[in-house]
This record gives C-alpha cells, sequence and structure tokens, in this order.
C-alpha cells in the first residue's frame, strides 16, 4: 500500500487534474452520509448510491499512471477527509461488479456491510456464493461473516461429494449428544472439548473423532496430519459451539465422538439435522482413513 510519505516523495499534485478535482467536489459532501446508511429500509437506494461513487473513484484512478493509482485514492481521502479505506472498498466495490449488482435470491438486496465483507472473497464465483447464501437464509452480517471465515463455500461442495474414500454410518440418536465449546485442537483427529451435559453440569474431555484415522503431528506424514488439523480449525473456529454425539471412551481414555457443526445456523435441531459431519469431511478430502468402529 503507497502510504503518505511516498506520495510526497514522488511530488504527485493530483488538484491539476481536472477529473481529480471534480471527483473531490461531487465526493466531499456525498460520502460519509451514503456509507452511514446501512440499513434494511433504503438498502437497495444505498447500494446503487455506493455503486456510482464507487464507479467516479474507480474510472478517475484508471487515467492515473499504474504508480499512481493507490496514490491517488490515498489523496482522495486527505482532500474530502474520508477514511481511506473505505474508498478502496467502494472503488473496489464498482470493479467487482461493474455490469451492475448481481441478481439474488427472490430480488433481494443485501446492505452494503454485507458486500464490503464479501470483498475479502477473492473468486467472484465464491462470492457470488456466499452472497446468495446470504440472501436466500436472510443472514444478518454477523452470521455472513462466520460463514465466509469458515469457507462455506469448500464445504457446501464437499456436501455434494459422492465420497469416493468410504461412507461413515450417522449415528441419529440424539440422548448422548451434546452442545460443546472447543478448548484445544490437539490432532487432526483428537481435540479437547468442553461439552454442556445439562442440569448445570459440564465435562472436559479429550474427543476422538469415530470412525477416521488421520496422520500424527509427531509421525511419518506431519504435512498431512497438518492439513487435517488446519482444516479442522478453519471450519470449527468460527462456530460458537459444535454437537458432540459421544460413544464409549477407546483405550487411550479418549471418548469417540462425531461432531457436526455449521457456522451460521445456532439452533440445535437444524444443526443436527442439517449441519456437517467433520468424520466425513475429513474422509473426503483424503485427509483421513476409514477405522473400523461399531456403533
Amino acid at each position: 500500500m503507497i502510504n503518505f510519505l511516498l506520495i510526497h516523495q514522488l511530488k504527485i499534485d493530483f488538484s491539476k487534474s481536472p477529473h481529480y478535482k471534480k471527483l473531490v467536489h461531487e465526493l466531499k459532501n456525498s460520502i460519509s452520509t451514503v456509507i452511514k446508511v446501512d440499513n434494511q429500509a433504503h438498502k437497495q437506494k444505498n447500494l446503487r448510491e455506493i455503486w456510482n461513487l464507487g464507479r467516479k473513484i474507480y474510472l478517475t484512478r484508471e487515467r492515473f499512471p499504474y504508480g499512481q493509482k493507490e496514490a491517488m485514492v490515498i489523496a482522495l481521502a486527505q482532500d474530502i477527509k474520508a477514511n481511506r479505506t473505505d474508498l478502496f472498498q467502494i472503488s473496489n466495490f464498482y470493479s467487482s461488479f461493474e455490469k451492475g449488482l448481481p441478481k439474488l435470491y427472490n430480488g433481494e438486496f443485501l446492505t452494503w456491510t454485507h458486500y464490503r465483507l464479501s470483498l475479502a472473497v477473492k473468486n467472484q464465483k465464491e462470492r457470488l456464493f456466499y452472497l446468495k447464501y446470504a440472501a436466500k437464509e436472510g443472514l444478518a452480517t454477523r452470521y455472513f461473516e462466520r460463514a465466509i471465515k469458515a469457507d462455506l463455500y469448500q464445504i457446501e461442495q464437499l456436501a455434494d461429494s459422492d465420497h469416493p474414500n468410504g461412507l461413515l454410518p450417522l449415528n441419529y440418536s440424539i440422548t448422548y449428544t451434546f452442545k460443546s465449546k472447543i478448548l484445544q485442537y490437539k490432532d487432526g483427529d483428537t481435540h479437547r472439548f468442553d461439552s454442556d451435559k445439562g442440569f448445570y453440569s459440564r465435562q472436559e474431555y479429550d474427543g476422538r473423532l469415530r470412525g477416521i484415522n488421520c496422520s500424527e503431528l509427531h509421525g511419518p506424514n506431519p504435512e498431512s496430519a497438518l492439513e487435517s488439523l488446519n482444516f479442522s480449525k478453519k471450519v470449527l473456529s468460527p462456530c460458537p459451539w459444535v454437537l458432540n454425539t459421544t460413544y464409549k471412551p477407546d483405550s487411550f481414555g479418549r471418548v469417540i465422538v462425531d461432531v457436526r457443526y455449521h457456522p451460521v445456523y445456532e439452533d440445535v435441531n437444524k444443526v443436527y439435522y442439517e449441519g456437517y459431519f467433520l468424520n466425513q469431511q475429513l474422509l473426503d478430502l483424503g485427509l483421513a482413513k476409514l477405522a473400523p468402529f461399531k456403533i
């Protein structure tokens, strides 16, 4: 990112450009008002105003040589007393959707905050997936951000897998299923959990994922072990809790578990019946191998 010192060193005087002067005049009294209006009632109008502002910034920026484009936006932020991050995001918003705002679920419109968060997703196909998903599910921005952090796009691709590495049988007995927090990610198939057992009772334990074996961090294939561990961290960290279906302990005293989760859903039954099955996902990705275990 070009900083203020570099602008000074380059001795760039953007005010000599009539296009830049026109942009400063047009944005000076409108930019702060537009980006602060981010509510449901005015979201369609607000998005179009932001898109138009982004178009003006982007087209003016493109008039300058490559090395001066970012410097122009920073200078603009100074001249109109705006946050430069906002200006970069507005400009990137337009360049990501030059042909106009995408058509979402049932003509729904999201807020500027949704679109701003979506800019962190570099792939346009994935970005559109998140926006359409948010419109369909009616996601508030905090759930939307959680979905992006968990890489829900990849998770959904796995959900459509034909399970080339085998299929784990699911146990739909909710009797021994508990909301759990993850205290420590220990290995690809072993984590430390804190489960709510009900009646103000909690239990901490090491949980070993049922039916699979991942490589060990200190074993002959540490790269695969680290990949399975990182996948679990990525998809589970955004979740406030997971659902553990527990079985008898193994020979090392670890409780055998099935882990279900969803980065967006917070209803226990929805997570249980419609959430994602971590054990199976690791198997589908080739990060684990089937290990016999009788339910």
